[in-house]
Formats: structure tokens, C-alpha cells, sequence
């Protein structure tokens, strides 16, 4: 009955080199002006249920949003808001559940670090996270781009929030030397700044990760850097409170059994695509499409 979900397409092949790279179609669609964040998540209709934490990107607001219809659709409710941490909001009691979390991505050890917490599942665990570069650069790892710096541009992109990526790209322009300055952004200026480049045919370098909608908008690598090959694969994982999940083994259970596959990201990512100014009707569409296939799965 509870859905949780992670949207994108996944697709790894090999290149000449016989390093795993991630590619698709660069196809971008031109939309009317996109909705506030705030009207993209679907209004839960019991403020007083299970309180989850979403965060504000794309794919965990999509991912929320299916879950929320399923919700519906089984006859109950719980109440999904954005936060900036959805781990403190867990820590600070002001949440019961939140998905998609990065921080102990292969090594749930977080129960270890904070008790009051229980990790619950692994949703997927062929998801990636570190630096991108454009496909047509031919770039494979960040001493590449040392010995490419002429195709580049001297910014690298990266999200505001992700501060292990932040702290580790300081790093690496201080190891290799790089004459390249540091810019934060949030995820929409991420994306602007990275399809106004890859127009041009730029060199850039970025903090990249998948599920996400920029491997949608644009052919690019994830790249090799220091003590991290790009092929490493993550885990996206679902975190309660000991409370919640000690008062809901019925639900924590259910949220167990989810698991996605590449299929189903292809398809999600093409409606996202198609929708990505209205995430709460990209939602609706891929439910009615796998709403059935998603309900077998949790029940079996």
C-alpha cells in the first residue's frame, strides 16, 4: 500500500577505455514558467499523521509525491513537508520518516551515531553521487581535467547542502592546483548554469548525482576522482525515528520491499521531463502508469 520512489534513468555502458560511464538523451524541453516549490508538493490532507521530511529536489519531491497518493488511494494519510535537513528534523523530533538520504549512503551506520534513529531500508542501490563533466569532452576523472584546463571553463558548479561534496572539492583545488574558483548554487541555478554551457559546448565540472533530471537535460560523464572510481554505486535509504518505526512495524515493513529498477526510472524520467515545470502532474502521470505494478510489489 505505501509507495516510496527514486526518479531517473540509469543507463551504464562502457566506453573505449572499458570505464563505466552514465549517458542519455540530451533532448530539453521548453516549458511556460515553472510553479513554486511550494505548489509542487501534493498537500497532504491529515496534518496530524506521519509526519515525513522531504527535501527540496526534484526527484525527493516526486518521490514523495507518488508515496502520498498511494496514501490516499489505501485510505490514509500522512503529512509530507520540505525541510532543509531532514536528518535534523528527525534528530529535532519535528519528523517521523524521511527518504532519499545520502549522508550513510553504503554504511547505514546511523544508528550508531544517533540512537533515537532507525534505518529502515534500501530503496535502490545503483544511484551515484560526485562530479560531472559534458560527454563531449572526453573526460573520465579529475586529472583529466588538470590536463585539460584549456576546455574548461574556471568555475566549478557545485549544490549548496551537499557539504561532504563541497569540503571534498575545496580539496581537490588544492591538491591539483586547479585555477578554479568555487560557485554554490541551488539545484534550479545548478541546472541553468550547466544547460546554458553544454548549449555552448563548454567544459564544466559539477557536482553531479543520479537519480537526477540533469542526466535527462544532457549527455554527461560521472567522473573518477581521488580514492573514488565514478562506478561506485550508493544506496538511497529510508530513515524513521525508533519511536515511529517501534509504534509502525505494519508500515516499516511494507517500506522494506521497495525496490525500483531501471526500468521503472526510464519511464519516470521521460515524464519528468516532459512535466518538470509541474512535478505534482509529473507525479499523478507516472502513478497511473505504475501505480498497479507498485501496489503487487509492497503487497506480495
Amino acid at each position: 500500500m505505501f509507495f516510496v520512489g527514486v526518479l531517473s534513468l540509469i543507463s551504464c555502458t562502457s566506453n573505449s577505455k572499458k570505464r563505466e560511464r552514465t549517458s542519455t538523451s540530451s533532448t530539453v524541453v521548453h516549458q511556460a514558467k515553472p510553479k513554486k516549490l511550494e505548489d509542487m508538493l501534493i498537500e497532504s490532507k491529515d496534518s496530524c499523521g506521519t509526519r515525513v521530511a522531504v527535501s527540496k529536489f526534484m526527484d525527493a519531491i516526486v518521490l514523495s509525491n507518488i508515496m502520498n497518493l498511494e496514501l490516499h488511494d489505501a485510505g490514509t494519510d500522512w503529512n509530507f513537508h520540505f525541510a532543509n535537513s531532514t536528518i535534523k528534523q528527525l534528530l529535532d523530533g519535528e519528523a517521523d520518516l524521511t527518504m532519499m538520504v545520502w549522508e550513510y549512503h553504503n554504511n547505514p551506520t546511523i544508528e550508531k551515531e544517533h540512537p533515537s534513529l532507525k534505518f529502515i531500508s534500501s530503496i535502490s542501490t545503483n544511484a551515484r553521487e560526485g562530479f560531472v563533466v559534458p560527454e563531449y569532452t572526453g573526460v573520465l576523472s579529475i586529472n583529466e581535467v588538470k590536463k585539460n584546463l584549456d576546455s574548461f571553463v574556471d568555475t566549478i558548479y557545485v549544490l549548496k547542502g551537499l557539504y561532504d561534496i563541497r569540503m571534498e572539492t575545496e580539496q581537490i583545488v588544492k591538491t591539483y592546483n586547479l585555477p578554479m574558483t568555487i560557485k554554490l548554487c541551488d539545484e534550479q541555478q545548478l541546472l541553468s548554469d550547466m544547460v546554458r554551457l553544454y548549449k555552448n559546448k563548454k567544459g564544466f565540472i559539477a557536482s553531479g548525482w543520479y537519480p537526477s533530471l540533469m542526466f535527462g537535460l544532457m549527455d554527461l560523464n560521472m567522473i573518477d576522482r581521488p580514492d573514488k572510481k565514478a562506478s561506485e554505486r550508493v544506496d538511497i535509504n529510508i530513515y524513521a525515528t525508533k519511536k515511529w518505526y517501534d509504534s509502525h512495524k505494519k508500515e516499516a515493513a511494507m517500506l522494506k520491499k521497495i525496490r525500483l529498477d531501471s526500468e521503472f526510472y526510464s519511464m519516470a524520467l521521460d515524464v519528468m521531463m516532459k512535466n518538470r515545470n509541474d512535478l505534482a502532474k509529473a507525479s499523478k502521470i507516472i502513478y497511473r502508469t505504475k501505480g498497479a505494478q507498485l501496489k503487487a510489489m509492497v503487497q506480495r
